[in-house]
């Protein structure tokens, strides 16, 4: 980044511009470069601790704080009235861990790959649980509920976790293996969850003649 400003910062000085920050071209930012896992954070369940990146992993789009409460399966999570599907319909989130599974039925309404795209989208689970008032969302690959689906459906991998340009969704996102998530479909469990980052930024330029 900085190699490429000063070539183009060259290139208008040779082109006989003049620059718009009092004679400079640069208007120094910083960018986040990178993104890890800071050590407080954790996850217990019922008592039990967890170990991240292992068992669990915050998405980039988390917010980062501390929450305890109680879970709430809400389905998937998502909330569709156009569609004529709701995952929240009778349910009350406000204060509770909502736990979702991940992605999307994957039949039916959600069978097109635009709309399962936008409703498989972590961000947009989280966007709605908080919506719902929920203080935490945790996100399990359960097997879809489908016909042919089989019990034994292979899990994905927990996701990486990557630098994103968006803000965080206003509410603690963490994506759970399905080892210790899919307890938490019946019944009520109690969650401690702590989430939070160690982030790096870099300065780079604007550069305006």
């Amino acid at each position: 980044l900085d190699e490429a400003a000063v070539w183009i910062a060259e290139r208008f000085r040779a082109a006989g511009l003049v620059g718009a920050f009092e004679g400079r071209f640069e208007q120094s930012f910083d960018v986040l470069v990178s993104i890890a896992v800071a050590p407080s954070t954790a996850l217990r369940v019922d008592g039990r601790e967890l170990v991240v990146a292992r068992d669990f992993v915050p998405s980039a789009a988390s917010s980062e704080g501390v929450v305890k409460g109680a879970t709430l399966f809400a389905g998937y999570g998502i909330s569709a009235p156009q569609l004529g599907y709701d995952d929240y319909q009778g349910k009350t989130a406000n204060g509770k861990v909502v736990v979702v599974r991940r992605y999307t039925p994957g039949t039916g309404r959600f069978a097109t790959s635009d709309v399962e795209r936008r409703y498989s989208d972590l961000r947009y689970k989280a966007w709605n649980a908080r919506e719902h008032g929920a203080v935490a969302l945790i996100v399990v690959d359960l097997p879809r509920e489908g016909k042919g689906t089989e019990p034994s459906e292979s899990e994905s991998a927990l996701p990486e976790l990557r630098v994103e340009t968006l803000g965080d969704a206003g509410i603690l996102l963490v994506v759970l293996k399905r080892e210790f998530g899919a307890p938490l479909v019946k019944g009520r469990h109690r969650v401690e969850l702590c989430v939070a980052f160690e982030r790096q930024s870099k300065a780079t330029y604007n550069i305006v003649g």
